[in-house]
């Protein structure tokens, strides 16, 4: 059946009053969901925004009242982008604001940017079979020439409706149709008839979907703050809570565990988040309070408000993971929702992305270290410029690019190592997360990422990330409800599971009040051993006593145990001797965090013992140990 949009506000208006009364109910006892199509300006709630034109997808649809509905819409045929040319000034009567008209999702018939797009969709589902909806269409493009445009409304039947795009400003289309059986209705678009457009443009830019009203329970629940945060004064974390049926809410707080209230004014309930500029109240005895449709919800214990103004920083090296790729939106990826928890519970702690997409880990080793023909430092985003930050924390996430670019196991953990090292140098604590599972590699490449895994998991221990358990098939592909459509990235699910395994690490409650290593220290002692510091030249001297002939072996190592360097010399005589090792470490070797140990066998037996060398340049500091 062909239907056409009705030309005048005044019949559009009739044609739903008459569907209105055809389903025997009043227009209050509606419920109406509000969709806008187009990432050019999105729009205030209650309108629910799907942003992308290729992919997107909102999972739960919110209704004009905040209930959310179970109800969810994707492009399921991808358009070829977003228009932002529409109308500035749609007729009120249509309910539809600039924000919505003014953009929309468009695409092409004819060659447009190298490629042609004959047809696009988007699907409800989740929708009752046995109930029919009233659905209204809107698009708007600024032009003179005709784009009218054909909406096929597929459920349990197909209704087919035109609209005239071009300069429109309050011509909707209004269908009604059943869902299929399984609760679905997809709307396909394309040219209609009397489109002369030279590029065979077509557009989809806002929604409405009605029916009959659900009569939800209202509802109203406080998230943050709920007792036990630590809020900073003249910094902003957010009030939150969950609401439903409730359209403002009023905010007070209390500075004296509630004996009295200070008021933050009426606040739009939809938004369930308010921005508070943390006041010069300093107490321990806080309390937040939200008042709306006949609820008062306030936090359960107490937090503070704090005057003081230290911070702690962590920062995040890695690639497009940690960079954001994948989810349908940055509010999604696991750096954000990280970022954002932490800030929430305490507002000393906020976090800096340094992530790159493409990365490999040359790129974050810290400036001066060696790396292949083929590889760069990035000196903007690597070790080097995450210390700079004095940070408290660093989370390494380097995902699989190593291995596409079949950088191999081990030197994949000795750049692990060495970042490590460098930052323990300066009192930082890293975290390193493992590898990920990707759809496109070798069987060498995926044996690499499951090597660097293991390797990752045994060797770093508590301070190593998981993010391959759980999102890897048997034969170690990206499990279907976690990929994000390329087979390399992790979708919003994914990422919620990853933000959720960094925030219960605890990273964030680490103390931050002294993060840097004191290197001034003139003497270290540690059991029998003595070490003493001094500038020179390069090299240990070790002062000891046998009664016999002996041997004595030096070994150098890392502070993941890795050896760096050895040294054996064997003592022809009993009495005191002093051997000297030179250049212990190569030339150019960064600064790290150093260990000795050292084993003397005579005739008493094997004495043998650790020393903390502590962050030292052995290229430049001489060392001096007696062994008592």
């Amino acid at each position: 059946m062909l239907r056409y949009a009705l030309p005048t506000h005044q019949k559009v208006i009739l044609f739903f009053v008459c569907w209105v009364l055809n389903m025997g109910i009043s227009s209050a006892q509606l419920d109406t969901i509000l969709i806008d199509l187009g990432n050019g300006n999105a729009s205030n709630l209650p309108w629910n925004n799907l942003l992308n034109a290729n992919n997107a997808v909102i999972n739960d649809l919110t209704d004009a009242q905040g209930f959310s509905t179970g109800f969810s819409i994707e492009v399921t045929d991808g358009f070829t982008g977003t228009n932002t040319n529409g109308t500035t000034n749609p007729n009120p009567a249509i309910g539809f604001p600039v924000s919505a008209t003014e953009d929309s999702f468009f695409g092409n018939t004819n060659m447009f940017n190298g490629g042609i797009n004959p047809t696009a969709a988007v699907t409800l589902s989740n929708l009752n079979p046995n109930q029919e909806y009233h659905i209204e269409l809107f698009a708007s493009r600024l032009a003179n020439d005709n784009r009218e445009t054909q909406y096929v409304v597929d459920g349990a039947s197909s209704n087919t409706y035109f609209l005239q795009v071009s300069s429109n400003t309050s011509s909707v289309v209004q269908a009604t149709a059943f869902p299929d059986a399984t609760g679905t209705i997809t709307i396909t678009t394309s040219p209609g008839p009397n489109n002369d457009n030279a590029f065979g443009f077509y557009y989809l830019g806002a929604m409405k979907l009605m029916y009959p009203s659900q009569n939800l329970m209202p509802n109203l629940s406080l998230v943050s703050p709920v007792g036990g945060e630590f809020w900073q004064v003249g910094k902003t974390p957010s009030i939150t809570w969950n609401s439903q049926g409730i359209t403002t809410v009023n905010i007070d707080y209390s500075i004296d565990n509630g004996l009295s209230w200070f008021s933050l004014g009426t606040q739009n309930a939809l938004a369930q988040s308010y921005d508070w500029i943390v006041p010069n109240t300093p107490s321990t005895n806080c309390l937040v309070r939200v008042n709306g449709g006949g609820f008062t919800i306030q936090s359960p214990s107490v937090f503070e408000i704090s005057s003081t103004q230290d911070d702690c920083h962590i920062v995040v090296l890695g690639s497009s993971t940690a960079a954001g790729t994948g989810p349908t939106s940055s509010d999604s990826t696991w750096v954000n929702r990280y970022s954002k928890a932490i800030f929430q519970q305490n507002t000393r702690y906020t976090l800096t992305n340094l992530a790159l997409g493409g990365q490999t880990t040359y790129n974050i080793v810290p400036d001066g270290a060696v790396v292949p023909a083929g590889f760069t430092i990035n000196p903007n985003r690597n070790l080097t410029a995450a210390l700079a930050l004095n940070p408290s924390a660093i989370i390494v996430n380097m995902p699989s690019n190593d291995a596409a670019n079949n950088i191999s196991t081990e030197e994949q953990l000795f750049n692990f190592d060495l970042i490590q090292s460098v930052a323990a140098c300066e009192g930082v604590e890293t975290w390193i997360c493992t590898t990920q599972p990707r759809n496109n590699f070798n069987a060498a490449q995926v044996q690499i990422q499951k090597e660097v895994r293991d390797s990752v998991l045994s060797k770093y221990g508590t301070y190593a990330l998981d993010f391959w358990t759980g999102f890897a098939t048997a034969n170690d592909s990206i499990v279907s409800i976690y990929d994000s459509g390329d087979g390399v990235h992790l979708n919003d699910a994914a990422h919620r599971v990853l933000y959720e395994r960094v925030f219960n690490k605890n990273i964030h409650q680490i103390d931050c009040s002294n993060s840097s290593i004191q290197q001034s220290t003139i003497t270290h002692t540690f059991a029998d051993w003595e070490i003493d510091y001094h500038a020179g030249n390069p090299y240990i001297d070790v002062v000891f006593e046998t009664i016999s002939n002996a041997s004595i072996e030096l070994e150098l190592f890392d502070i993941n145990g890795n050896t760096i360097n050895t040294y054996n010399q064997n003592i022809n005589s009993a009495g005191t001797h002093m051997v000297t090792w030179n250049a212990p470490i190569a030339a150019g070797t960064p600064q790290q965090y150093l260990f000795i140990q050292i084993t003397i066998i005579d005739d008493n037996g094997i004495k043998k013992g650790n020393l903390d060398l502590g962050c030292k340049d052995l290229n430049q500091h001489f060392y001096r140990i007696t062994v008592e």
